[in-house]
This record gives C-alpha cells, structure tokens and sequence, in this order.
C-alpha cells in the first residue's frame, strides 16, 4: 500500500541515480530548480537520497506548487 500524503521527516526508499544504488530516503522541503528554466521554488517537499543528500524525487502532492509557480 503506498502513503497517499508524505510530511516532512517521513522515510522511505528508493534507486537513487547518483549513488546507482537503492537508499533510504528522508522527506523534506527544498528549493527546486524548474527543469529548463532559471526559476527556483522554494520550500517545496521533496524525497532526499540519505547517503549522497540528492533530491530523488517529488511526491504527487507537491506537484501543484510547482505548476502554480511555473505558470507565473
């Protein structure tokens, strides 16, 4: 079963691109870089590799947020 809302402090795992290895994860909030663009979101939830510190992924939920900054 996957958790619907992650917070911050939460854990989980997965494959981590830059280790090539599969880590825990730690969730919390960053600024991101808009893919393609010089336009940074801060304060944004995100999933983080525990050994190297990577942002490896966003959850769903934050996915509004950034849609909403990208549209401005």
């Amino acid at each position: 079963m996957r958790k619907e809302e992650w917070k911050s402090g939460d854990e989980g795992s997965g494959q981590c691109q830059h280790c090539k290895t599969m880590v825990k994860t730690r969730y919390e909030h960053r600024t991101v870089r808009m893919g393609g663009t010089q336009v940074d979101v801060p304060d944004v939830l995100v999933a983080v590799c525990t050994v190297c510190d990577h942002t490896m992924k966003i959850p769903r939920q934050s996915f509004a947020q950034l849609r909403e900054t990208g549209g401005k």
